[in-house]
């Protein structure tokens, strides 16, 4: 799944979405300890570091994690997700968890996270996302605005996005 994203043009942001690759890894775990503590992610031990990247190299390598890559080849953002089979209930659709989003600082405010986000929509399946009380970037504002609506379920508090 591919998606072009061009803001206005006082944005000047110009940025393409593909599906994430283990050849990403190193880029995305970059921007990842960036905003660790917007997310936050508290404990970034070597060990935990090295988790962070194993993750991202094998169970967010799948066809719903996303990564934005400007036209330098930096990586602008990336949105892991991963299929949560039986979230709701059993007989229910697979849904999508939205696990970890991260968008680089000079590319921030240019649309590349809303791009992300409209990217994984395209498979029309549910989305959820939980939204730590601490998180520090405005999730809890952003998720509305592409449509989310906020809910609870037994993990607590969540954004749903339906098709």
């Amino acid at each position: 799944m591919q998606n072009q994203g061009t803001d206005s043009p006082s944005r000047e942001a110009t940025f393409s979405v593909r599906n994430l690759t283990m050849a990403d890894a190193a880029s995305a775990l970059v921007v990842l300890l960036d905003v660790a503590p917007l997310i936050p992610i508290r404990n970034l031990s070597p060990e935990a570091v090295a988790a962070l990247r194993a993750a991202i190299e094998g169970p967010f390598c799948n066809p719903y994690s996303v990564i934005a890559t400007a036209q330098n080849g930096d990586v602008a953002g990336f949105q892991f997700a991963k299929l949560a089979e039986d979230f709701e209930s059993p007989g229910e659709p697979p849904c999508i968890k939205l696990v970890y989003t991260g968008v680089a600082a000079p590319y921030r405010c240019k649309g590349v996270f809303r791009c992300l986000v409209k990217t994984i929509m395209q498979h029309r399946l549910p989305l959820f996302a939980e939204v730590l009380p601490d998180n520090q970037s405005n999730m809890a504002t952003i998720l509305p605005r592409l449509g989310f609506v906020a809910g609870t379920h037994l993990i607590g508090p969540v954004f749903w996005w339906r098709p």
